[in-house]
């Protein structure tokens, strides 16, 4: 059995759940069984996957109408990477699923919908049509950018890689597990949890906030991967796990493999809080950056 003990969890870390976790919930699920992206006979499933916690987690200070959206976003992500993983048509098909991709960012970006869109495609534009509301123009471009990288910055050079059973090297595979998360867009979703919270270019371009976004992100990517790696790797034949590519171009078990990356990850937490450090002026003094 794999032992995750020895990750590193700082104590400071707050992880208490959104008021609203329930309300967001059951909206996310009326919306999903409306659009038929779940059958009444799947609720019980989705209701087991505890989106909501997630993302209550993530986001435990957003206000309901503002927590609504970020819900939403997540299982997105969720029903997307499930039809991905779940579909052969999509996931082995590269071509098509590029298409997919175009068409749901088309709809993200200007709203055009296809005339005979999948529900994913009207889901997304719920999302849209959200976010419009509570927003900057300037706040959505980052996003939707954001968004377009995790689709063929990670998803799609992922599925490649997978139809063609290609195991990526270490390096190449860091940087695109971290756009594959989605970990980046989750981080702008924080921005419009309050009002007044959506940051400035001074901030955005900082080099310390910068590298705790390039972290933020890879330590979630490299610590799902050690969770899913029985379903990813065992069940899907999915190369795309670091567990998978330590084993494969460093020649370990998966126990060493398993010991490895939680040391990688180890390092990342120690990374960031010496970049967190580092922001403290600015932290201290405009409570976007906290």
């Amino acid at each position: 059995m794999l032992s995750f003990s020895n990750l590193i969890v700082p104590s400071s870390w707050a992880s208490t759940a959104n008021a609203f976790s329930d309300a967001a919930h059951l909206a996310t699920r009326e919306l999903a069984l409306k659009l038929e992206l779940i059958t009444p006979n799947a609720v019980h499933q989705f209701d087991a996957g505890k989106f909501a916690l997630l993302s209550g987690l993530a986001y435990p200070n957003a206000t309901l109408e503002r927590f609504k959206v970020c819900n939403d976003w997540h299982s997105w992500l969720f029903f997307f990477d499930d039809q991905t993983d779940d579909q052969v048509e999509l996931g082995e098909q590269p071509l098509m699923l590029r298409d997919y991709m175009d068409a749901c960012l088309a709809v993200l970006r200007t709203g055009a919908i296809r005339s005979n869109p999948a529900g994913l495609e009207l889901f997304i534009l719920n999302i849209r049509d959200q976010l419009l509301g509570i927003a900057s123009e300037a706040w959505l471009s980052r996003f939707v950018d954001d968004v377009e990288d995790y689709l063929f910055k990670g998803t799609l050079r992922a599925t490649e890689k997978w139809i063609n059973g290609t195991v990526p090297d270490v390096e190449s595979y860091r940087v695109q597990r971290r756009y594959d998360s989605a970990v980046y867009t989750c981080q702008d979703l924080i921005e419009i949890t309050e009002e007044g919270l959506e940051l400035s270019a001074e901030i955005l371009t900082d080099a310390n906030f910068q590298k705790l976004r390039l972290l933020c992100a890879q330590i979630v990517a490299f610590t799902n991967d050690l969770f899913s790696y029985e379903k990813e790797v065992l069940v899907h034949r999915d190369p795309n796990n670091l567990l998978h590519v330590l084993m494969t171009h460093r020649s370990l078990s998966l126990e060493e493999a398993t010991s490895q990356a939680v040391k990688m990850i180890n390092t990342d937490v120690e990374t960031f809080i010496t970049y967190e450090q580092a922001l403290l002026p600015k932290i201290e003094r405009d409570k976007r950056v906290r």
